[in-house]
């Protein structure tokens, strides 16, 4: 199963990615957003999300690109819509 693609808004200093968020609204009600920075000394990406479920995290996820962290959003992502898809689904099922 295929979700829609993450739209980035990027924050770009001296070439150089320093942030990024992406907030995706599932349900009226229902946000998900990830939030990427640029940690200057260590020279790598802190992955930040924050939503429902397994979504949230508490401490942020360190990658070497940018890129990478942004395919572990999608990734994180695609995994929580799966669960949400798949508990509406039983649920209905049930009824």
């Amino acid at each position: 199963m295929q979700f829609k693609k993450l739209e980035w808004l990027d924050n770009i200093s001296d070439g150089v990615l320093v942030a990024s968020h992406c907030i995706i609204k599932v349900y009226s009600s229902i946000k998900i957003e990830f939030h990427i920075n640029h940690e200057k000394v260590e020279n790598t990406y802190s992955l930040y999300s924050f939503g429902i479920g397994s979504i949230r995290r508490l401490e942020p996820i360190i990658f070497q690109t940018a890129e990478e962290a942004k395919i572990a959003a999608y990734n994180i992502y695609n995994k929580e819509l799966r669960y949400m898809k798949k508990q509406i689904d039983s649920f209905l099922v049930e009824t």
